[in-house]
């Protein structure tokens, strides 16, 4: 408040005082962050690719393993060697987006 030191502030000044703190209030209500959209497909691919490091990683007995987990010969490839990959295709699309924000 802005009067002298022996005055009582008028009923108007306090008035109009509060009326600022108001629209202050106001002002930061409408102010609010936008919340963060995720994409959804990336989210999918890196679930995917966790229950398939899960899979791979926890094979249990190699006699009763299924065909997409067990190892290949020489020259050939099977889903666990896709698993590696995709988590690191997945981190090449989570970096730039996360500085984008």
């Amino acid at each position: 408040m802005k009067t002298e030191s022996n005055q009582i502030p008028s009923k108007d000044l306090l008035i109009e005082e509060e009326k600022q703190e108001k629209t202050d209030l106001e002002i930061k209500q409408e102010v609010k962050p936008k919340p963060k959209q995720r994409l959804m497909s990336l989210d999918v691919l890196r679930g995917l690719t966790m229950v398939g490091m899960i899979l791979v990683d926890d094979m249990g007995d190699y006699s009763a393993l299924i065909w997409p987990l067990r190892e290949s010969d020489w020259d050939g490839i099977t889903t666990a060697d896709c698993i590696f990959p995709s988590f690191i295709f997945v981190m090449g699309l989570a970096i730039p987006l996360a500085l984008k924000q």
